[in-house]
């Protein structure tokens, strides 16, 4: 279902073992880098500007950050710019933005 500038609405059942089934509803966003390259899809659930993504909510993997040792810091492909810090955040890995390498979105 996606919709203009590349959100996607989502509700979630309990069926399968994806971490998204989790989640009652949410919304699958775009992120990419300042100079327009795609980094991943993500399931935002709740309002506000992205700080954090957490890895097992990411959808669709560009960079490969699924498997990323903790306190790497992970590259854009395309300009090299640093994305931000993977770290364990609530006991999951999560990648701490810096928010001057992507474009900004907020919900």
């Amino acid at each position: 279902m996606p919709s203009e500038k590349g959100f996607s609405q989502v509700s979630c059942g309990k069926s399968g073992t994806n971490p998204i089934d989790s989640m009652k509803s949410g919304k699958i966003v775009d992120i990419e880098c300042r100079c327009g390259f795609r980094l991943f899809r993500y399931f935002k659930a709740g309002k506000g500007r992205i700080i954090k993504c957490m890895i097992p909510r990411i959808t669709e993997d560009f960079v490969g950050l699924k498997g990323t040792q903790t306190y790497s810091k992970p590259l854009c492909p395309a300009c090299k710019k640093e994305l931000g810090i993977i770290m364990m955040i609530h006991g999951e890995p999560a990648l701490k933005l810096n928010q001057g390498s992507i474009k900004s979105i907020r919900i």
